[in-house]
Protein backbone atom coordinates (compact mmCIF):
# COMPACT_ATOMS: atom_id res chain seq x y z
CA UNK A 1 0.00 0.00 0.00
CA UNK A 2 2.77 2.42 0.71
CA UNK A 3 4.67 1.76 -2.79
CA UNK A 4 1.16 2.60 -4.02
CA UNK A 5 1.04 5.81 -2.72
CA UNK A 6 4.48 6.71 -3.46
CA UNK A 7 3.43 5.79 -7.09
CA UNK A 8 0.43 7.78 -7.01
CA UNK A 9 1.65 10.89 -5.92
CA UNK A 10 4.45 11.35 -8.89
CA UNK A 11 1.56 11.00 -10.96
CA UNK A 12 -1.04 13.47 -9.46
CA UNK A 13 1.70 15.93 -8.75
CA UNK A 14 2.24 15.47 -12.56
CA UNK A 15 -1.42 16.02 -13.76
CA UNK A 16 -1.77 18.93 -11.77
CA UNK A 17 1.36 20.53 -13.16
CA UNK A 18 0.17 19.70 -16.46
CA UNK A 19 -2.88 21.45 -15.34
CA UNK A 20 -1.25 24.53 -14.26
CA UNK A 21 1.28 24.69 -17.36
CA UNK A 22 -1.90 24.84 -19.78
CA UNK A 23 -3.44 27.68 -17.83
CA UNK A 24 -1.34 29.89 -16.46
CA UNK A 25 0.09 33.11 -18.55
CA UNK A 26 -1.04 36.29 -19.69
CA UNK A 27 -4.41 35.01 -21.15
CA UNK A 28 -5.42 32.77 -18.22
CA UNK A 29 -7.51 29.94 -19.15
CA UNK A 30 -10.29 28.42 -15.79
CA UNK A 31 -9.22 24.82 -15.32
CA UNK A 32 -12.93 23.79 -16.01
CA UNK A 33 -12.47 24.71 -19.90
CA UNK A 34 -9.73 22.17 -19.81
CA UNK A 35 -12.30 19.53 -19.58
CA UNK A 36 -13.96 21.10 -22.42
CA UNK A 37 -11.68 22.20 -25.01
CA UNK A 38 -14.34 21.03 -27.63
CA UNK A 39 -16.41 23.45 -26.96
CA UNK A 40 -13.41 25.92 -27.43
CA UNK A 41 -14.22 27.76 -30.96
CA UNK A 42 -11.27 26.54 -33.12
CA UNK A 43 -10.83 29.98 -33.96
CA UNK A 44 -10.97 31.60 -30.94
CA UNK A 45 -7.55 33.15 -29.14
CA UNK A 46 -7.97 30.59 -26.09
CA UNK A 47 -7.73 27.90 -28.58
CA UNK A 48 -4.50 28.90 -30.60
CA UNK A 49 -2.42 29.80 -27.48
CA UNK A 50 -3.77 26.67 -25.72
CA UNK A 51 -2.36 24.47 -29.00
CA UNK A 52 0.11 26.09 -30.83
CA UNK A 53 1.71 27.43 -27.89
CA UNK A 54 1.25 25.66 -24.19
CA UNK A 55 0.40 22.61 -25.41
CA UNK A 56 3.80 21.92 -27.74
CA UNK A 57 5.44 23.50 -24.75
CA UNK A 58 4.47 21.33 -22.05
CA UNK A 59 4.81 18.57 -23.81
CA UNK A 60 8.34 19.10 -24.58
CA UNK A 61 9.15 20.06 -21.20
CA UNK A 62 7.25 16.89 -19.85
CA UNK A 63 8.81 14.25 -22.40
CA UNK A 64 12.27 16.07 -22.16
CA UNK A 65 12.39 15.39 -17.79
CA UNK A 66 11.39 12.01 -18.55
CA UNK A 67 14.06 11.17 -20.63
CA UNK A 68 16.86 12.80 -18.62
CA UNK A 69 15.69 11.65 -15.40
CA UNK A 70 16.15 8.04 -17.27
CA UNK A 71 19.39 9.05 -18.42
CA UNK A 72 20.54 9.72 -15.22
CA UNK A 73 19.04 6.74 -13.38
CA UNK A 74 20.35 3.86 -16.33
CA UNK A 75 24.31 5.85 -15.74
CA UNK A 76 23.48 5.68 -11.54
CA UNK A 77 22.57 2.59 -11.68
CA UNK A 78 25.39 1.13 -14.23
CA UNK A 79 28.05 2.91 -12.15
CA UNK A 80 26.97 3.05 -8.70
CA UNK A 81 27.62 6.33 -8.41
CA UNK A 82 24.86 9.00 -6.94
CA UNK A 83 27.43 11.84 -9.20
CA UNK A 84 27.09 10.28 -12.45
CA UNK A 85 24.47 11.94 -14.82
CA UNK A 86 24.90 13.34 -18.49
CA UNK A 87 26.19 16.59 -17.32
CA UNK A 88 29.00 15.27 -15.15
CA UNK A 89 29.94 12.19 -17.54
CA UNK A 90 30.11 14.85 -20.61
CA UNK A 91 28.02 13.54 -22.47
CA UNK A 92 26.39 17.47 -22.11
CA UNK A 93 29.09 18.96 -23.05
CA UNK A 94 29.83 16.60 -26.25
CA UNK A 95 26.15 16.77 -27.10
CA UNK A 96 26.25 20.69 -26.98
CA UNK A 97 29.85 20.38 -28.94
CA UNK A 98 28.64 18.25 -31.92
CA UNK A 99 25.61 21.45 -31.93
CA UNK A 100 28.06 24.02 -32.18
CA UNK A 101 30.35 21.92 -34.79
CA UNK A 102 26.87 21.92 -36.74
CA UNK A 103 26.05 25.55 -36.62
CA UNK A 104 29.10 26.80 -36.77
CA UNK A 105 30.32 25.05 -40.19
CA UNK A 106 26.76 26.04 -41.65
CA UNK A 107 25.27 22.38 -42.10
CA UNK A 108 21.57 22.88 -41.02
CA UNK A 109 21.31 25.03 -43.80
CA UNK A 110 22.69 22.13 -46.38
CA UNK A 111 21.06 19.17 -44.40
CA UNK A 112 18.22 21.05 -42.86
CA UNK A 113 17.41 21.64 -39.19
CA UNK A 114 17.06 17.71 -38.33
CA UNK A 115 20.70 17.32 -38.73
CA UNK A 116 21.54 19.26 -35.10
CA UNK A 117 20.05 15.92 -33.67
CA UNK A 118 22.32 13.45 -35.59
CA UNK A 119 25.66 15.77 -34.47
CA UNK A 120 24.24 15.92 -30.90
CA UNK A 121 23.31 11.78 -30.87
CA UNK A 122 27.19 11.90 -32.69
CA UNK A 123 28.84 14.45 -29.78
CA UNK A 124 27.07 12.62 -27.07
CA UNK A 125 28.13 9.42 -27.86
CA UNK A 126 31.97 10.25 -29.22
CA UNK A 127 32.32 11.74 -25.66
CA UNK A 128 31.08 8.83 -23.57
CA UNK A 129 33.57 6.69 -25.98
CA UNK A 130 36.47 9.09 -24.58
CA UNK A 131 35.04 9.20 -21.28
CA UNK A 132 34.01 5.32 -20.67
CA UNK A 133 35.68 2.96 -23.29
CA UNK A 134 33.45 0.66 -24.00
CA UNK A 135 36.62 -2.40 -24.04
CA UNK A 136 35.67 -1.97 -20.24
CA UNK A 137 32.99 -4.31 -19.87
CA UNK A 138 35.33 -6.96 -22.63
CA UNK A 139 36.97 -8.39 -18.86
CA UNK A 140 35.80 -8.84 -15.50
CA UNK A 141 38.92 -7.98 -13.91
CA UNK A 142 39.70 -4.81 -15.44
CA UNK A 143 40.66 -2.29 -13.03
CA UNK A 144 37.51 -0.05 -14.03
CA UNK A 145 37.04 3.04 -11.75
CA UNK A 146 33.62 5.10 -11.26
CA UNK A 147 35.59 7.79 -9.48
CA UNK A 148 38.10 7.92 -12.55
CA UNK A 149 35.26 7.64 -14.98
CA UNK A 150 34.11 10.65 -13.01
CA UNK A 151 36.64 13.05 -13.12
CA UNK A 152 37.22 11.93 -16.81
CA UNK A 153 33.62 13.41 -17.61
CA UNK A 154 34.17 16.30 -15.77
CA UNK A 155 37.87 17.24 -17.59
CA UNK A 156 35.89 16.40 -20.71
CA UNK A 157 33.31 18.90 -20.05
CA UNK A 158 36.07 21.71 -19.68
CA UNK A 159 37.68 20.47 -22.79
CA UNK A 160 34.46 20.51 -24.73
CA UNK A 161 33.55 23.68 -23.55
CA UNK A 162 36.91 24.86 -24.55
CA UNK A 163 36.26 23.54 -27.95
CA UNK A 164 32.96 25.57 -27.63
CA UNK A 165 34.10 28.62 -27.39
CA UNK A 166 36.74 28.26 -30.19
CA UNK A 167 34.10 27.84 -32.24
CA UNK A 168 32.09 30.74 -30.73
CA UNK A 169 34.98 33.18 -31.31
CA UNK A 170 35.21 31.44 -35.36
CA UNK A 171 31.59 31.94 -35.59
CA UNK A 172 29.19 34.95 -36.90
CA UNK A 173 26.63 36.65 -35.11
CA UNK A 174 23.88 35.17 -36.07
CA UNK A 175 25.68 31.35 -35.34
CA UNK A 176 27.12 32.90 -32.09
CA UNK A 177 23.65 34.23 -30.80
CA UNK A 178 22.36 30.49 -32.07
CA UNK A 179 25.10 28.61 -30.02
CA UNK A 180 24.97 30.49 -26.58
CA UNK A 181 21.04 29.92 -26.19
CA UNK A 182 21.29 26.45 -26.86
CA UNK A 183 24.09 26.37 -24.47
CA UNK A 184 21.77 28.26 -21.91
CA UNK A 185 19.17 25.49 -21.57
CA UNK A 186 14.82 26.46 -22.75
CA UNK A 187 12.15 25.37 -24.80
CA UNK A 188 11.87 28.58 -27.04
CA UNK A 189 13.74 27.34 -29.71
CA UNK A 190 12.15 24.65 -29.45
CA UNK A 191 10.21 22.97 -33.12
CA UNK A 192 7.30 20.89 -33.81
CA UNK A 193 9.79 18.16 -35.51
CA UNK A 194 12.19 18.01 -32.18
CA UNK A 195 8.72 18.30 -29.67
CA UNK A 196 7.28 15.56 -31.36
CA UNK A 197 10.72 13.49 -30.95
CA UNK A 198 11.13 13.48 -27.43
CA UNK A 199 6.92 12.66 -27.19
CA UNK A 200 7.42 9.78 -29.23
CA UNK A 201 10.42 8.60 -27.72
CA UNK A 202 9.69 9.31 -24.18
CA UNK A 203 6.57 6.92 -24.29
CA UNK A 204 8.39 4.36 -26.16
CA UNK A 205 10.98 4.56 -22.92
CA UNK A 206 8.26 4.62 -20.84
CA UNK A 207 6.68 1.38 -22.17
CA UNK A 208 9.82 -0.55 -22.21
CA UNK A 209 11.37 0.89 -19.02
CA UNK A 210 9.71 -1.61 -16.92
CA UNK A 211 11.33 -5.09 -18.45
CA UNK A 212 15.13 -2.88 -18.63
CA UNK A 213 14.39 -2.59 -15.61
CA UNK A 214 15.58 -6.19 -14.72
CA UNK A 215 19.08 -5.68 -16.38
CA UNK A 216 19.50 -2.58 -14.27
CA UNK A 217 18.70 -4.55 -10.95
CA UNK A 218 21.47 -7.16 -11.77
CA UNK A 219 23.86 -4.88 -12.89
CA UNK A 220 23.47 -2.86 -9.50
CA UNK A 221 24.59 -5.83 -8.12
CA UNK A 222 28.60 -5.15 -9.98
CA UNK A 223 29.78 -6.28 -12.77
CA UNK A 224 31.05 -9.75 -11.67
CA UNK A 225 27.86 -10.45 -9.54
CA UNK A 226 25.70 -9.54 -13.01
CA UNK A 227 28.30 -12.01 -14.90
CA UNK A 228 27.67 -14.48 -12.48
CA UNK A 229 23.96 -14.62 -13.24
CA UNK A 230 24.62 -14.78 -16.84
CA UNK A 231 24.41 -11.16 -18.20
CA UNK A 232 26.75 -10.78 -20.71
CA UNK A 233 28.06 -7.95 -18.82
CA UNK A 234 30.74 -6.84 -22.30
CA UNK A 235 27.46 -6.10 -24.24
CA UNK A 236 24.87 -4.99 -22.39
CA UNK A 237 27.02 -2.97 -20.05
CA UNK A 238 28.05 -0.42 -23.45
CA UNK A 239 24.65 -0.77 -24.72
CA UNK A 240 22.72 0.75 -21.65
CA UNK A 241 25.69 3.33 -21.92
CA UNK A 242 24.83 4.32 -25.37
CA UNK A 243 21.44 4.17 -24.67
CA UNK A 244 21.64 6.61 -22.32
CA UNK A 245 23.95 8.78 -24.04
CA UNK A 246 21.33 8.85 -26.76
CA UNK A 247 18.78 9.98 -24.29
CA UNK A 248 20.86 12.92 -23.21
CA UNK A 249 21.53 13.64 -26.60
CA UNK A 250 18.27 14.23 -27.88
CA UNK A 251 17.33 16.58 -24.89
CA UNK A 252 20.77 18.63 -25.74
CA UNK A 253 19.50 18.33 -29.64
CA UNK A 254 15.83 19.77 -28.45
CA UNK A 255 16.49 21.95 -25.63
CA UNK A 256 20.07 22.64 -24.72
CA UNK A 257 22.06 21.91 -21.77
CA UNK A 258 19.82 21.45 -19.00
CA UNK A 259 21.83 20.40 -15.59
CA UNK A 260 20.96 18.32 -12.51
CA UNK A 261 17.61 17.08 -13.63
CA UNK A 262 19.43 13.60 -14.74
CA UNK A 263 21.31 14.02 -11.43
CA UNK A 264 18.46 14.61 -8.25
CA UNK A 265 15.71 12.52 -9.83
CA UNK A 266 16.82 9.35 -9.07
CA UNK A 267 17.71 10.82 -5.71
CA UNK A 268 14.40 11.58 -5.00
CA UNK A 269 13.06 7.94 -7.07
CA UNK A 270 14.94 6.14 -4.77
CA UNK A 271 13.43 8.10 -1.79
CA UNK A 272 9.78 7.80 -2.39
CA UNK A 273 9.96 4.37 -4.36
CA UNK A 274 13.36 2.46 -3.89
CA UNK A 275 16.02 0.29 -5.58
CA UNK A 276 14.15 -1.88 -8.07
CA UNK A 277 14.46 -0.43 -11.38
CA UNK A 278 11.46 -2.40 -12.72
CA UNK A 279 9.23 0.02 -10.67
CA UNK A 280 11.97 3.36 -10.02
CA UNK A 281 12.89 3.52 -13.78
CA UNK A 282 9.23 4.25 -14.97
CA UNK A 283 8.66 6.44 -11.98
CA UNK A 284 11.65 8.23 -11.83
CA UNK A 285 10.23 9.20 -15.77
CA UNK A 286 7.41 10.44 -14.14
CA UNK A 287 9.35 12.53 -11.48
CA UNK A 288 11.22 13.99 -13.83
CA UNK A 289 8.82 15.40 -16.11
CA UNK A 290 6.95 16.68 -12.65
CA UNK A 291 10.31 18.37 -12.07
CA UNK A 292 11.03 19.79 -15.55
CA UNK A 293 7.41 20.99 -15.87
CA UNK A 294 7.33 22.78 -12.64
CA UNK A 295 10.76 24.53 -12.84
CA UNK A 296 9.22 25.52 -16.90
CA UNK A 297 6.39 27.17 -14.76
CA UNK A 298 8.44 28.98 -12.74
CA UNK A 299 10.81 29.83 -15.46
CA UNK A 300 7.64 31.44 -16.98
CA UNK A 301 5.97 33.51 -14.14
CA UNK A 302 9.24 34.82 -12.02
CA UNK A 303 9.98 37.51 -14.01
CA UNK A 304 6.90 38.29 -15.95
CA UNK A 305 6.16 39.33 -18.20
CA UNK A 306 10.03 38.18 -18.94
CA UNK A 307 10.76 34.89 -19.37
CA UNK A 308 14.12 32.88 -17.66
CA UNK A 309 15.55 30.49 -19.60
CA UNK A 310 14.77 26.98 -18.03
CA UNK A 311 17.97 25.81 -17.08
CA UNK A 312 18.89 28.72 -15.14
CA UNK A 313 16.18 27.42 -13.09
CA UNK A 314 17.21 23.86 -12.65
CA UNK A 315 20.81 24.82 -11.96
CA UNK A 316 19.37 26.57 -9.21
CA UNK A 317 16.71 24.49 -7.50
CA UNK A 318 18.92 21.31 -8.34
CA UNK A 319 22.06 22.34 -7.22
CA UNK A 320 20.21 23.37 -3.68
CA UNK A 321 18.14 20.27 -3.40
CA UNK A 322 21.58 18.21 -4.47
CA UNK A 323 23.49 19.88 -1.34
CA UNK A 324 20.22 19.01 0.80
CA UNK A 325 20.04 15.68 -0.07
CA UNK A 326 23.85 14.76 0.32
CA UNK A 327 23.76 16.82 3.95
CA UNK A 328 20.66 14.75 4.93
CA UNK A 329 22.41 11.28 3.81
CA UNK A 330 25.09 12.32 5.98
CA UNK A 331 23.16 13.07 9.04
CA UNK A 332 21.76 10.05 8.74
CA UNK A 333 24.82 8.06 8.26
CA UNK A 334 26.22 9.23 11.56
Amino acid sequence: MRKFFSISIPIVLCLLATAVSLCIGENGLPFAKLFSISDIPSDSVEYVILTKLRLPRTIIALAIGALLGASGIIMQSVFRNPLVEPYTLGLSGGALLGVALCMALGLTSILGANSITFFAIFGAIAAMLIVNPIRMGRTLNSRFSTNNTLLSGIMFSFVASALTTLLLSLSTREQLTSIISWSIGGFNSSTDMSTSICGVVALLFLAISPFLGNLLNTLLLGKIEAHTLGIRTDIWIPVVLILASVLAAICVASAGIIAFIGMIVPHFTRILIGYDCRISLPSGMIIGATIMLICDIIARQIIYPQELPVGVITGLIGGLLFIWINHKSKWQGQ
